[in-house]
């Protein structure tokens, strides 16, 4: 987005969009602790800038994530110490998932033990080749 910090932290309504995404988890009434995965860079700004600001009832744990997104999830299940409840992975940009769309996920994985949240796409999405060319619209 051409700004110095990264995306999560830009200002959205007078408050970091992280801590929409934060607050919106935290008013869930079924999800009983949050786990928080910044890059190692981060975890100080975020510790002593961005959290100190955000008011949440749940508990909330900072975990360092890895080089790859796979590896930022492992650290962050790494981090769960219920054997019997369950793991919801969501992005940090993405703050205003409709809360009973992520209820009836939770409800899905207790009935299955595994579901993912997914919408439609209402929007133009198009594919580009390694010559940056349009090869595909939908």
């Amino acid at each position: 987005m051409g700004q110095p910090l990264p995306k999560q932290y830009l200002a959205l309504a007078g408050q970091p969009l992280l801590s929409h995404t934060l607050k919106a988890f935290d008013r869930m009434e079924w999800v009983s602790r949050i786990v928080l995965v910044v890059p190692a860079d981060d975890g100080d700004y975020c510790r002593d800038t961005i959290l100190p600001k955000i008011e949440l009832t749940k508990p909330l744990v900072l975990a360092t994530g890895g080089q790859s997104r796979q590896e930022s999830v492992h650290s962050g299940l790494r981090e769960i110490d219920d054997p019997d409840g369950f793991a919801a992975i969501h992005v940090a940009m993405r703050p205003f998932v409709p809360v009973d769309v992520v209820r009836r996920c939770f409800e899905a994985t207790r009935e299955s033990g595994a579901a993912i949240l997914a919408m439609p796409c209402v929007d133009t999405l198009k594919k580009m080749a390694d010559n940056n060319c349009i090869t595909w619209t939908h």
